[in-house]
């Protein structure tokens, strides 16, 4: 049962957690949708790691085999769809979380088999690699903006590894900024 997805896990499990970081509010349901060759397989084990990562973020000792039912104890509700299309990937998994203030959607995709990148936030295209610390806002698309942003980070010493901007091919004007970086951001900076 899990060999077909097995390698899709961990992609899934962080999926899971990005998304309820990123997320306000208490989670009501997840959808996880299974693209391209994942379309033939047994996606439960992908929705248990999904869960697992958001019921991480917020609680110590979640596994697999409890994950079902803290959600269950919290009222979560989760569904799980497939499809063979996947768009520009081979696979792709998409998770959309629900919570009492909004609606908050990523996708990632599997490049090999230890390697997967967050692929869209939100509907904007990214090609995220998962690290420790990750830093995503709003972004003005013109000149300078950026710059701004990283200025603020090297006065407080935060290093950036990676940086990218992420666009809605149907919005112009419209694009979030991602950072890559080696530390936490305090409070006090973000503010």
């Amino acid at each position: 049962v899990l060999d077909p997805v097995r390698a899709y896990m961990p992609m899934c499990e962080a999926l899971g957690g990005f998304v309820r970081q990123m997320a306000e509010g208490a989670t009501q349901s997840v959808d996880i949708t299974a693209k391209g060759t994942l379309g033939d397989t047994n996606t439960a084990p992908l929705a248990l790691a999904v869960l697992k990562g958001i019921l991480s973020t917020s609680r110590e000792g979640v596994n697999y085999v409890n994950a079902p039912h803290i959600a269950e104890d919290r009222g979560i509700q989760v569904k799980e769809s497939k499809t063979k299309a996947a768009g520009p990937y081979a696979n792709q998994v998409v998770v959309t979380l629900e919570t009492d203030k909004g609606q908050y959607k990523v996708a990632g995709t599997l490049l090999a088999y230890d390697l997967f990148r967050i692929v869209q936030i939100q509907g904007f295209a990214t090609t995220l690699e998962p690290t420790p610390y990750i830093l995503v806002g709003p972004h003005e698309d013109r000149p300078g903006m950026v710059a701004q942003v990283a200025s603020l980070l090297g006065e407080r010493q935060i290093n950036i590894n990676a940086m990218q901007v992420g666009r809605q091919p149907s919005q112009a004007g419209q694009s979030i900024m991602i950072f890559n970086l080696d530390s936490l951001v305090p409070d006090d900076t973000l503010a």
